[in-house]
């Protein structure tokens, strides 16, 4: 097989690398081809010595050893790399090199394929992420000291037939968990007695214990993929929380930690924790702790519900996007939760087929509506067993107009714990896939 790289080659199927320093669109086709079997390399050239004769020299092409870890990465190399040996020997005969196609053209659009980039980072804590006692500085991983909470007030609770009907629906008949199959047939849901929802001013609901979908001790672990490449884990866990104004809590924490293969693009290690209420299922503290290869930021959100109130208070150390204070109140709509306790919350609804749950978040200023759409009824297998799960999709809107965050889906189990069984999100580089690798239901 032989290739002629020495001409422009634009999207989607080219690249822009360089030639002799300056941008020119090549064909990957090699590169490509190169990735995938390692067959020896050739490369054929000829000159003209000056008595006339011409020299034909086919070279063996030995590859050197490539730095990125990803694909994409590779393909942009070894295709700057082809594109370096033919310089090499344009340069020693330049008289000769007599090439009239237009090799440097404008490289206008996209090509397929793209350099990976920080975002990875912003995409696992956003899947798993997006309070109050504290008296002192508390020290953290990143050395950023978070001040002293400010003081809430909790709200009154009534019961739990006054609540958000799409949690503490009254049910016909008790759900009979299927969990993990086994030659099981699978069970229907019951039809839920729909309730109207409260007023913002009316008594928060009391979720019964019988409705809480995880216990003390629980954790989950999730094997992350991108683009292809194991990405990292994730570690969801349950822990016993502090009582705050009197009120027990949760401790619902989680942390992202990339792979040495992802390292090596971008290092993350994030842990995000939510306090909430045991049950009222409403968060009253947020701390996400981001330490990456371009940022230390601490981030805490005390909720004030009552008042719907969210004090935010972040500080970022980056030489990269600079340094950052910030502290400030934000309004919040009544009865919003944390992006990581809405993975919980989430989990203590009611489904049927299509019909849409809607909740609201609060995130960095900003009340977010969040739909949750059951749309199928999927078997999915994982490392943790063999699910049968609701598939949902997950719009995330801001004033009513779909946020741009891509495709995402979520797989929970269909039985009374409803566990993060699988999620697959399209981003703007290729997609972050996320599978239950293990269940400790308590400890």
């Amino acid at each position: 097989m032989v290739f002629v790289l020495d001409q422009f080659m634009g999207p989607p199927i080219g690249l822009p690398v360089k030639f002799f320093n300056r941008e020119a669109g090549t064909a990957v086709g090699l590169a490509l081809i190169t990735e995938k079997r390692k067959n020896s390399l050739f490369m054929a050239y000829s000159y003209r010595e000056l008595s006339g004769k011409i020299q034909i020299y086919i070279e063996a092409l030995p590859e050197p050893q490539w730095k990125s870890a990803t694909k994409e990465g590779r393909l942009y190399e070894r295709t700057q790399w082809f594109n370096d040996q033919i310089e090499v020997h344009v340069r020693r005969f330049p008289e000769q090199w007599l090439w009239l196609h237009r090799r440097w053209k404008a490289f206008k659009g996209e090509p397929r394929w793209k350099m990976a980039s920080a975002c990875f980072a912003l995409i696992l804590t956003a899947l798993l992420a997006q309070g109050c006692s504290s008296t002192k500085m508390a020290a953290t991983p990143t050395g950023i000291e978070i001040p002293p909470d400010p003081t809430i007030s909790v709200p009154a609770y009534g019961q739990s037939d006054s609540t958000e009907e799409s949690v503490e629906a009254a049910t016909e008949e008790k759900k009979i968990p299927t969990g993990i199959l086994a030659n099981k047939k699978e069970k229907k849901l019951p039809v839920p007695v729909k309730k109207k929802p409260v007023a913002s001013g009316a008594p928060f609901s009391i979720v019964p214990v019988d409705k809480v979908p995880f216990e003390m001790g629980e954790q989950m672990v999730v094997d992350l993929t991108w683009l292809s490449l194991p990405a990292g884990k994730g570690v969801l866990e349950v822990r016993e929380g502090p009582t705050i104004q009197g009120r027990p809590t949760f401790h619902l924490w989680g942390n992202v930690l990339s792979s040495k293969m992802v390292d090596t693009i971008y290092h993350v290690d994030n842990t995000i924790e939510s306090f909430i209420d045991k049950s009222g299922f409403i968060p009253y503290k947020f701390l996400l702790s981001m330490f990456e290869t371009a940022q230390k930021k601490e981030t805490r959100v005390v909720f004030d519900h009552p008042n719907s109130k969210a004090l935010y208070w972040s500080k970022r150390i980056s030489q990269k996007w600079g340094n950052q204070d910030v502290d400030r109140t934000d309004a919040i709509i009544p009865r919003s939760r944390d992006m990581f306790s809405a993975l919980y919350y989430a989990r203590a609804l009611n489904y049927e087929l299509n019909k849409k749950q809607q909740f609201y978040i609060y995130e960095n200023g900003q009340n977010l509506s969040i739909e949750a759409l059951p749309i199928a009824k999927e078997v999915v297998t994982s490392k943790a067993g063999v699910f049968q799960c609701w598939k949902i999709k997950v719009d995330v809107k801001l004033d009513n107009v779909l946020r741009p965050t891509g495709d995402l889906y979520m797989w929970l189990s269909d039985d009374s714990k409803k566990y993060l069984v699988k999620f697959d999100a399209k981003v703007k580089i290729g997609s972050l896939l996320g599978r239950l690798e293990s269940i400790r239901e308590r400890s």
